[in-house]
């Protein structure tokens, strides 16, 4: 996902958040129906990090945050970048 633009990756996130949400699985061997949800974090390469393992680590960071929020996708943010938008937001 190199080339992906930001908002493209966490529209191509959405859109599967919202697939799973939507589809009903069916247990055949308890006859049951069941819905799930999912969380995904998303981080980009070389905005976010610049090795695999940094990606991943923001990857992650970014997957807590969506865990909090629930049933989302979320963009990986510095900790900077969230101390930032606070702070602006508080002096607004």
């Amino acid at each position: 996902m190199t080339d992906i633009e930001k908002d493209e990756a966490l529209r191509a996130a959405d859109e599967f958040v919202k697939i799973v949400s939507q589809h009903v699985f069916k247990i055949k061997k308890i006859n049951a129906k069941l819905r799930i949800t999912v969380s995904i974090g998303v981080s980009l390469f070389p905005e976010s990090a610049m090795d695999r393992n940094g990606l991943l680590r923001s990857a992650d960071y970014a997957l807590y945050r969506a865990k909090e929020k629930r049933n989302c996708a979320v963009m990986y943010s510095s900790i900077l970048d969230d101390l930032k938008f606070n702070v602006s937001s508080d002096l607004n």
